[in-house]
């Protein structure tokens, strides 16, 4: 094709977005030439569907010019393309109900499940018979591949796949029963801030689709619903390009002419040029803009397609602000404020900036990647200097008041982040040895940054000074780490070690996970793979991976850094270190009695006076402390004896007190398993000033963090329930969720708390229907550890909240699915009774008392179990 038929059809293909079958053939007739024609034609025979499915399959392929005609040239009907209606059909486990709608490829069903193993309902999707060119299969396949990578609680998920009897493709999808953003947010009023918020749930899972190298493409308020109860939903990645396979892509995609909705395009989607993770960077400024100011940045109303096209490629996008000020009062009102003058106001400076740095016509200048656009708006809503906005005094100094109105001493302490959990923790150490001339130019650097400890060795990051938040101050040495250190890559591999696992302590995962690859790869470059610092790189991110994807996830870094230690002495500090991080996998997988090993052979190195970093110091080491934090967990498996508990609970406090540390995350394991002990004996007078200094600790704590200050609501909500005080402990547990749902990163072992903790106020207060919705959702976002001790708990809560919501059935599977983790770690025995106590009920509200029974027996009843042992009654046994 020339120059100006290639140009043309660019044109053709921009107003066909728009049209129906007949519209489209029209349009065929109206160009120029042949070889034009041909080659809209055969775009428009492999378009895929848009927005909710608006075309029938015969308009798409082309087919309803005069008649429809077959692939072979033959005339056939309309009728005769439309694949049978699968609505009463059982299709793979679930029954058809009713037609959603009707699409380019196919049709969209509402299902459930047919086999009642539990209850749901889900969304098929099928192909047309006609619709089942090549191209268009491997569109449909290349869709299923790309879901199957996306587990996001933000994006909605693929369930299932297979053929039907009569060879049809289908997938089952998550049913999202919800409002395009912009319409829900206008129906509640949300404010600016709270739409804010709502955009970084869809930033969050665009992010996620951006690290499998998944671009969307055509993001826009239509493909991002919101369901009743406020979490957003991504779809439609129909139109979505896996980026590491180009070479496979349809002639649709391939030709760059892959549908996209023009509003919220970007200018490289309309030149032909290449389209990467920018493009959704530049879409979602659109959104962004759309939900803050009512409109989208270009004014296209009652242009031509060509102007449209134009528009995209030449004008600049509008600022939010002067979009706010010609609105209706409707918009501003909306958004709970009284006028548009208002609106503007609030959206001009930080906000317009925002908006059109993640438009910017040029991809490389704007935002790097979703999570970036993310970050910036937190920041705005910090009252931190965003990124976006240039950088002045004044502009500081504004920044600077407006975030510290209402300083309160916690505020100015030291930056700790904590959780009655054990998970998240800043911890004090020993300065780290290295190379005479590299330490001397490190401190250097390091010289008034904030102190903190990484999860493996506790060697110390930075210095504490007063001139920022330690986020600010680490955001500023990934910065200057390349450039002021570009000659020396074995000190850039270390800091960068340091930075990324001090960024892990501040719930900052995906930045920790990048720092730390670009960690492994640099200490790979400077030291080789066997070596002390990449041993070192790799167990950060064994341990960012064990807290975050779980057990399995870790397995390759463990591996590789047992692999780089292998020719250091057996009583090497770094066997140690890897031991501890393999302790803490095996508790993930139930193997509490290898790992209560793991940590003992560790413990019993320590108390060498040869031990590597013992020191002659009889076992007073952070190892040490680490080691026997980790038997204290195990012990309450293992010996399941309350007095055991408290025996190494205190002698965990003991140690670190002997050490000088505060605020560790082993002090405050070692403070919840006392006061649990204490209870369980009966003892609650000593156990009360345990809770008080535990509070008071937590309190002075400052919740920078979205996913810190979950935790911490969480743990507030524990202590209410302790003292009584359902009221508090009520919007304790909504705060937590609330806070965990806003696409914040939170650890597995955090969410399992977060939702858990909701769920048994829920029940508590007789809300079943929220006590079943977290409880599901918590199985679906935690199945990914494939940790047996982790879903044993997420189905026990699931089996409890769907037998008070009366779904029973739903309660016996649940239940069931968590006995077979439980077998899966035999050493979990004792989470059996639990489970089978709340599966005999199920099975009695169904009629099976027999069934009931015989589950029952399996258990000896608590009034036949002696006391002092387990599972009896443990109050007044003798120490």
């Amino acid at each position: 094709m020339t120059p100006a038929e290639w140009a043309e059809l660019k044109v053709l293909w921009a107003q066909s977005e728009s049209l129906d079958g007949a519209g489209q053939a029209h349009l065929l007739a109206t160009a120029s030439s042949a070889r034009v024609r041909r080659e809209l034609a055969k775009l428009l025979a492999v378009a895929e569907e848009q927005d909710a499915l608006d075309r029938p399959a015969h308009e798409l392929l082309g087919l309803a010019m005069d008649g429809a005609f077959s692939a072979t040239g033959e005339r056939d009907s309309v009728e005769a393309l439309a694949a049978p209606s699968l609505v009463g059909r059982r299709v793979g486990p679930y029954r058809v109900l009713r037609l959603i709608g009707r699409g380019g490829m196919g049709a969209v069903y509402l299902a459930e499940r047919a086999d009642n193993a539990f209850r749901q309902q889900v969304a098929i999707k099928t192909l047309w018979r006609g619709a089942d060119s090549d191209v268009l299969l491997q569109r449909f396949r290349s869709e299923r591949q790309i879901l199957a990578q996306l587990q996001h609680p933000n994006i909605a998920q693929l369930l299932d796949g297979g053929a039907t009897d009569d060879g049809m493709p289908w997938l089952a999808m998550e049913y999202v029963d919800g409002t395009p953003i912009d319409a829900w947010c206008d129906q509640q009023s949300l404010t600016i801030n709270a739409r804010l918020d709502l955009f970084r749930q869809a930033c969050a899972a665009v992010h996620h689709a951006h690290q499998r190298l998944v671009i969307h493409r055509d993001l826009k308020p239509n493909n991002i619903l919101v369901t009743h109860d406020g979490v957003v939903k991504l779809l439609d990645f129909g139109v979505a390009k896996l980026i590491a396979t180009e070479e496979h892509e349809s002639t649709l995609t391939g030709a760059g002419l892959s549908p996209f909705t023009i509003a919220y395009a970007a200018p490289e989607q309309l030149t032909g040029d290449v389209v990467s993770t920018a493009t959704d960077v530049c879409a979602l400024g659109a959104v962004l803009t759309t939900l803050i100011s009512g409109s989208p940045p270009l004014a296209l109303q009652g242009m031509s397609a060509t102007e449209q096209l134009l528009a995209v490629r030449e004008r600049e996008p509008r600022a939010p602000s002067l979009i706010a000020l010609g609105a209706p009062p409707e918009v501003a009102l909306a958004r709970s404020l009284s006028s548009s003058a208002r609106l503007a106001s609030v959206l001009r400076g930080e906000l317009d900036a925002i908006a059109q740095m993640a438009l910017r016509r040029d991809p490389a200048r704007r935002y790097p990647s979703a999570v970036a656009l993310s970050d910036d708006i937190l920041r705005y809503l910090r009252r931190d200097r965003v990124l976006a906005r240039p950088d002045s005094t004044a502009y500081r100094i504004r920044t600077f008041v407006r975030r510290r109105r209402g300083l309160t001493a916690a505020a100015l302490s030291a930056l700790v982040i904590v959780t009655g959990a054990g998970a998240v923790a800043w911890r004090q150490a020993l300065l780290a040895r290295a190379e005479a001339a590299r330490a001397e130019r490190a401190s250097s650097f390091l010289s008034g940054m904030v102190t903190g400890t990484n999860a493996t060795s506790y060697d110390p990051i930075v210095r504490l000074s007063t001139s920022g938040t330690l986020a600010e101050l680490l955001d500023s040495a990934l910065v200057r780490v390349p450039r002021e250190f570009a000659d020396d890559v074995r000190i850039r591999a270390r800091l960068y070690t340091a930075i990324g696992a001090n960024v892990m302590t501040q719930s900052r995962f995906a930045l920790a996970r990048s720092v730390l690859d670009s960690a492994r790869m640099l200490a790979a470059e400077g030291f080789g793979t066997h070596s002390p610092e990449y041993a070192r790189a790799c167990l950060e991110s064994a341990v960012l991976r064990l807290d975050m994807d779980g057990p399995y996830a870790a397995d390759a870094f463990i591996a590789a850094a047992r692999e780089a230690v292998k020719a250091l002495p057996p009583d090497d500090e770094l066997h140690a270190r890897i031991a501890l991080v393999e302790a803490s996998r095996a508790v993930s997988l139930g193997q509490v009695r290898y790992a209560d090993s793991l940590a003992a052979a560790v413990a019993q190195r320590e108390q060498r006076p040869d031990g590597g970093g013992a020191g002659g110091r009889g076992g007073r080491t952070i190892l040490s402390l680490r080691a026997q934090s980790i038997r204290m967990l195990t012990s309450s498996w293992i010996h399941r004896d309350p007095r055991e508990y408290l025996r190494r609970a205190r002698a965990v406090l003991a140690l670190s007190d002997s050490l000088g540390l505060a605020n560790t995350n082993e002090q405050f394991n070692a403070w919840g398993a006392e006061f649990e002990a204490l209870l369980v004996l009966g003892r609650s007078e000593e156990a009360l000033p345990i809770q008080t200094r535990f509070v008071e600790a937590v309190e002075r704590l400052p919740r920078e963090s979205p996913a810190v200050s979950a935790v911490l609501a969480r743990n507030r909500a524990f202590w209410a329930t302790v003292a009584g005080d359902t009221v508090q402990r009520r919007v304790q547990a909504q705060r937590a969720l609330d806070l965990a749902g806003d696409g914040t990163e939170l650890r597995i072992s955090e969410r399992l708390l977060v939702n858990n903790t909701f769920v048994e106020d829920a029940l508590a207060r007789g809300d079943t229907a929220q006590a079943r919705l977290v409880a599901h959702r918590s199985v679906v976002e935690l199945a990914r550890s494939r940790s047996p001790m982790v879903m044993s708990y997420a189905y026990l809560f699931d089996g409890q909240a769907a037998l008070a919501s009366r779904d029973f059935r739903g309660a016996i599977a649940s239940l069931n699915r968590g006995l077979d983790e439980v077998n899966q770690a035999p050493e979990l025995w004792s989470m059996r009774p639990r489970l089978r106590r709340v599966l005999a009920s199920a099975y009695e509200r169904i009629g099976d008392a027999a069934l009931a029974d015989s589950v029952r027996r399996l258990d000896p009843p608590r009034a036949n179990v002696p006391p002092c042992t387990p599972g009896g009654d443990w109050r007044g046994c003798e120490d």
